[in-house]
């Protein structure tokens, strides 16, 4: 992990999450809510004053619902259930860290074959944020933002359902909050423009900044990608965009080297894969369940572990999710996740949930 990442608050900025953070504290005492809202960092309060520009009463606001959320929906159990069933139903995954020191995420819609529900999409998006914010607790280190790239080969008028895009937006910004160093949105068609144009409106100015086109010419050369990436990620993410474009109509497995692959790892790059940060995927944890190259549609059980507070995390986690000793230990952690609308509470029922135990709070290792 690279300095340039680690929150860092200033002296002033200090003074004020912590008051806020009293003040939440406050507001939660005597309620089920008492044991999150002591858990919350005071990273967690800065990210909040950041996004409502230091008005202490829009970010209490927010942070009494992270916390209700936090308690309520668990976000951390949550599983996408279509990639427990065939891990190539999306692809959304942490492939390296940016120059800068933020870990990204890359998807390809062509890659991504079961990609059409909003709720699905939603799920898979939060077990990605979720097990990265669980892997930097592991290795006993606050999380500051992150990078995610969107390779629009593939996309189609199907894909035009906004509401895919407004669920993740809703929670990117609200539970969220302060995470996102910038969205990078390659090789964006004109068709592309109208779901845009209902989404925009979705976001605010802090985030709007924050989006990135880039067009395809990134692939003929390391300087379009040199805003973000590293040479080596640079070089990852040419040979990446360039190889789903050629195997559009053999869909890859980017858990698998094959033959085709050329001895590129569709994983990430090579420190990504050797760093302590790394995040399995839904693959990794196919492989390590012995699994073969084809999983049974009606394999979509959810895991659930039984692991010592001191193991390890280890690449049978359930695939990009919170490995399991944290999981356990760990409900309260530095980011939560609200869908940002107004039926919150009947999406928390649909949730794919790992009961807890009922001890964990004590023990949350919250950054």
């Amino acid at each position: 992990m690279k300095a340039a990442n680690l929150p860092v608050l200033a002296a002033d900025e200090q003074a004020a999450a912590e008051a806020l953070l009293a003040e939440l504290r406050s507001a939660c005492e005597g309620s089920k809510l008492a044991a999150c809202a002591a858990e919350t960092s005071v990273f967690t309060a800065a990210r909040y004053l950041r996004a409502r520009c230091g008005n202490r009463r829009q970010a209490l606001r927010m942070l009494l619902n992270y916390v209700k959320d936090r308690v309520e929906s668990q976000p951390h159990a949550i599983r996408c259930q279509k990639c427990l069933s065939d891990p190539s139903s999306h692809n959304l995954r942490w492939v390296g860290f940016a120059k800068s020191g933020e870990p990204v995420a890359y998807t390809s819609f062509s890659q991504a074959h079961a990609r059409f529900s909003p709720e699905a999409n939603l799920h898979h998006t939060l077990s990605l944020l979720e097990g990265m914010v669980a892997r930097f607790h592991a290795v006993g280190e606050p999380l500051g933002k992150w990078i995610i790239m969107i390779d629009f080969d593939g996309f189609s008028l199907r894909d035009n359902n906004p509401m895919s895009g407004k669920l993740v937006v809703g929670a990117l910004q609200t539970s969220y909050a302060e995470r996102l160093a910038m969205a990078v949105m390659y090789d964006a068609p004109r068709a592309f423009s109208g779901t845009w144009a209902l989404i925009n409106p979705v976001l605010d100015e802090r985030t709007t900044k924050k989006v990135l086109f880039l067009p395809r010419r990134a692939e003929e050369g390391a300087a379009p990608w040199s805003a973000f990436a590293t040479p080596e990620l640079a070089e990852w993410l040419a040979r990446e965009t360039k190889d789903n474009r050629k195997r559009r109509a053999v869909p890859k497995r980017y858990w698998q080297q094959d033959a085709a692959s050329d001895g590129h790892d569709a994983r990430g790059t090579a420190s990504w894969l050797a760093d302590p940060h790394y995040v399995p995927t839904y693959g990794d944890a196919l492989l390590a369940a012995g699994g073969g190259p084809e999983l049974a549609e009606d394999s979509g059980a959810v895991p659930t572990a039984s692991v010592p507070e001191d193991a390890p995390p280890t690449p049978a986690d359930p695939a990009a999710a919170v490995p399991p000793a944290v999981a356990q230990r760990c409900h309260y952690s530095d980011t939560a996740v609200t869908h940002g609308l107004a039926d919150t509470q009947t999406r928390v029922s649909q949730h794919v949930l790992v009961a807890p135990p009922a001890e964990d709070a004590s023990r949350c290792t919250c950054s």
